[in-house]
């Protein structure tokens, strides 16, 4: 396998920049507001209509990130 050129070398810099910035402020935030969206659902989701109504809000809100996750691939695998 050969020398990487500047260009590789600028983009697996900028990967490891990113995976780090992830791995330590973005993914840490996230399990944070995770938790603050399950201690509301324990309280305000007290009955079995609220609970099936947020299970519904869950499902499509999933549905739509998934969705939107797919595009980026889409695009992103075009360019590749």
């Amino acid at each position: 396998m050969g020398q990487l050129t500047a260009e590789e070398r600028r983009r697996a810099y900028a990967h490891r920049q990113g995976a780090a910035l992830y791995r330590t402020r973005i993914l840490p935030d996230e399990y944070r507001h995770a938790a603050i969206g399950r201690r509301a659902l324990t309280l305000l989701a007290d009955t079995p209509g609220a609970q099936a109504q947020a299970r519904a809000a869950c499902g499509e809100m999933n549905a739509k990130i998934f969705a939107a996750y797919r595009a980026h691939r889409a695009r992103a695998d075009r360019r590749a």
